[in-house]
C-alpha cells in the first residue's frame, strides 16, 4: 500500500535482479508495495532480518537503505580501505557529538555509515603461506555459517615480543589460543593471526553474506531515507505500520504501510532519532520542539553507552608496518590477496582484566564488568610508522570496555535533516578515567624511556579521550513486567502495535567486546522471534 506523490520518484528508475534480494534504485521501480514487513535500515541487523524473513515463501519484505549498494562502492569491499568511507565521505552521515565536558570539551566525530553490508564460517587466510595450525581453536568455529571469518596475519617482530609478554607477565597477559573461547583475557595465537570478517579477500557483510543469497521476495530500496514512522490511518490508535520515505534530489515524501510489521534497524543514533521525530519519546522534550506526542516514553534516546578510548604512541626500534599501497591495490585487484585483503590496523590485540586490588577499585568502586571472565580494557595495536625526527613510533589504543556513564540522544530541531544532539557522556564517571590510567600503565608495549606521573597521564586522558564507535542502549530493552525501557524482550516497542526495533540500540549496555558479532546474533534471534509470532 502506498500514498503520496509517487510520480515524482518515477524518473530514471532501475532494478537489479540477481539470485538474491532484488535491489531498486528508485521506489518507482518496485513492482508492488504489498509487503508484509518493512525494515528501516539495511545494515548489519536490517540485512539479516530482511533476509531471514524472506525465508518464508509467503512473506514479502522491503528493506530501505539511505545509501547505495555495497557493490557500488569499491572501498566497502576492500577491508584496508575502510577509512575512506568513514567520516567526511559521501556514504557517512558525518555526525559529531556535543562538547564532551569531561573530555577536554572536545566535539568528536561520530562515524555512522549509510552503507554496510563476525562470526560464521572460518575461511582460510589467503595472504601468504602461514599455516593456521595452532592459530585458533577449531572447536569454537563452524564452517557452515553465512558470514566469513578469515584468520589474516602479520609476520612482524612485534608478534614474538607480545608472546614473550605471556611468559613474563603471565598474570596480566596469560596465553590465549583463541580470543573467542569464552574468556577473552590475555595474548596468544591471535598476536600473529587475528580474526576478521573477510571471505576470499573481501569484506563479508550482511549484504554479501545474507542479502545476496536471499530469496527474490526480499526487496532493497536504495538511496532512500525513512524520516518517520506514523500511525496507520485505517487502524487508528498506536498502530505504527506506516513509514514516511524521502528520496530523490528534492526529498519528495511518500508513505508505505506494511501488512504485518515495521522493523526499525537504523542504529544507535538514527533509530531513537526516528522515534522522536515520530512523536514517540519523552513528552516534555517533544513539546518543546512542537512535535505531537503519540507515545510518552521517557526512555527513548537515553541510556547511551559507548566504549571510550585513548590513543598513545611509544618510541620503538621495531620496523614500520607501512607498505606500498599502489602495489598492494594492484595485487588485490588481481587475486584478492596481499595487504589490502587485511584491515589497515595490525591484527594484534590484548585483553586485560585487572586484579581486585588494582588502583581503580581501592576506594570501594564496584567492578563494572559482568563477571570474572571478562576484561576491563582492550589493547588495540594500530601500527608502527615514522614519527617526528625520523623516530619509529608504535600507535596503540587503550579501550575501556565497561564504561560507567550513560549519555543521551536528543533532537536539536523537529527537522529530519538536522543532526541530533549526540552525547556519549565520556568520562563523566571517575572510574572510567581510573581504568584508562591503569590500562596505560599495564600496556605490554616496548618501553619508550623515562616515566610519566599519573597526574600527567590523567590530564592526557581527559583531553584526548574519544569514542570507540561501539554505541548501544538508546532504545534499551527491559523486562515485560516493568514500565521503563523502550522495547520488550520480543523487540516490540512498548505501547505500540506493529513496530519493533532490532539493532544495537536495544542492548541495555555496550558489551565488553566489539559489537558486530553481538548485533548479528541479536538479529538472528529477533528474526526467529518475529517469524514465530506470525506462524499461527
Amino acid at each position: 500500500m502506498f500514498s503520496g506523490p509517487l510520480a515524482v520518484l518515477a524518473v530514471l528508475h532501475s532494478a537489479t535482479v540477481t539470485l538474491g534480494a532484488r535491489y531498486f534504485r528508485q521506489a518507482a521501480g518496485i513492482p508492488s508495495f504489498d509487503h508484509d514487513f518493512m525494515i528501516v535500515g539495511g545494515g548489519n541487523a536490517g540485512g539479516v532480518v530482511a533476509s531471514r524473513l524472506g525465508e518464508v515463501a509467503d512473506y514479502n519484505a522491503l528493506a530501505t537503505e539511505a545509501g547505495p549498494s555495497d557493490k557500488d562502492v569499491f572501498d566497502i569491499q576492500v577491508l584496508a580501505l575502510a577509512a575512506n568511507i568513514w567520516f567526511g565521505s559521501s556514504v557517512d552521515w558525518n555526525f559529531t557529538t556535543s562538547p564532551q565536558v569531561n573530555a577536554g570539551n572536545q566535539i568528536l566525530e561520530y562515524p555512522r555509515a549509510k552503507i554496510r553490508g563476525e562470526y560464521g564460517k572460518l575461511a582460510s587466510p589467503n595472504v601468504a603461506s602461514l599455516s593456521e595450525q595452532g592459530q585458533y581453536d577449531p572447536a569454537l568455529h563452524s564452517k557452515d555459517g553465512k558470514l566469513g571469518v578469515t584468520a589474516p596475519f602479520s609476520d612482524h617482530p612485534l608478534n614474538d615480543l607480545l608472546l614473550e609478554a605471556t611468559n613474563q607477565l603471565s598474570n596480566e597477559y596469560p596465553f590465549l589460543q583463541d580470543l573467542n573461547g569464552g574468556r577473552p583475557i590475555g595474548l596468544g595465537a591471535h598476536c600473529r593471526v587475528g580474526q576478521a570478517i573477510i571471505a576470499h579477500g573481501s569484506r563479508s557483510s550482511s549484504a554479501s553474506a545474507y542479502l545476496s543469497h536471499a530469496s527474490d521476495n526480499v526487496h532493497v530500496l536504495l538511496n532512500t531515507s525513512v524520516s518517520r514512522v506514523v500511525p496507520t490511518a485505517e487502524s487508528g490508535g498506536n498502530d505504527f505500520r506506516t513509514i514516511e520515505l524521502r528520496a530523490g534530489s528534492d526529498n519528495a515524501t511518500m508513505k508505505l504501510t506494511a501488512n504485518k510489521e515495521v522493523v526499525v534497524s537504523a542504529g544507535v543514533i538514527q533509530t531513537p532519532q526516528r522515534l522522536l521525530l515520530s512523536g514517540i519519546g519523552p513528552k516534555d522534550e517533544l513539546d518543546t520542539l512542537g512535535i505531537t506526542t503519540f507515545v510518552d516514553n521517557p526512555s527513548v534516546g537515553k541510556n547511551f553507552s559507548d566504549h571510550v578510548t585513548i590513543s598513545i604512541k611509544f618510541l620503538t626500534d621495531l620496523p614500520s608496518t607501512s607498505f606500498d599501497e599502489t602495489e598492494a591495490l594492484a595485487q588485490w585487484k588481481s587475486n584478492h590477496t596481499g595487504r589490502f585483503a587485511l584491515s589497515q590496523h595490525m591484527p594484534q590485540t590484548g585483553w586485560v582484566r585487572f586484579p581486585e586490588d588494582s588502583p581503580p577499585f581501592r576506594d570501594g568502586a564496584t567492578d563494572p564488568t559482568a563477571g570474572l571472565n571478562l576484561p576491563h580494557v582492550e589493547v588495540f595495536f594500530v601500527g608502527i610508522s615514522e614519527g617526528q625526527g625520523g623516530n619509529m613510533t608504535l600507535s596503540v589504543n587503550i579501550v575501556d570496555l565497561t564504561p560507567v556513564p550513560r549519555g543521551s540522544l536528543t533532537l536539536a530541531t523537529e527537522s529530519p535533516f538536522d543532526q541530533p544532539i549526540i552525547d556519549p557522556a565520556l568520562l563523566t564517571s571517575p572510574l572510567d578515567t581510573a581504568i584508562l590510567l591503569e590500562g596505560f600503565c599495564d600496556t605490554p608495549a616496548p618501553p619508550s624511556g623515562g616515566s610519566i606521573a599519573d597526574e600527567e597521564v590523567i590530564r592526557y586522558i581527559q583531553n584526548n579521550a574519544n569514542s570507540f564507535g561501539h554505541g548501544a542502549g538508546t532504545c534499551s530493552t527491559a523486562p515485560f513486567e516493568v514500565s521503563w525501557g523502550v522495547v520488550d524482550p520480543d523487540f516490540r516497542l512498548r505501547d505500540v502495535k506493529g513496530l519493533r526495533i532490532v539493532d544495537a540500540s536495544v542492548l541495555p549496555f555496550v558489551a565488553s567486546e566489539h559489537l558486530q558479532a553481538p548485533v548479528y546474533a541479536l538479529a538472528e534471534w529477533a528474526s526467529d522471534v518475529i517469524k514465530c509470532s506470525h506462524s499461527s
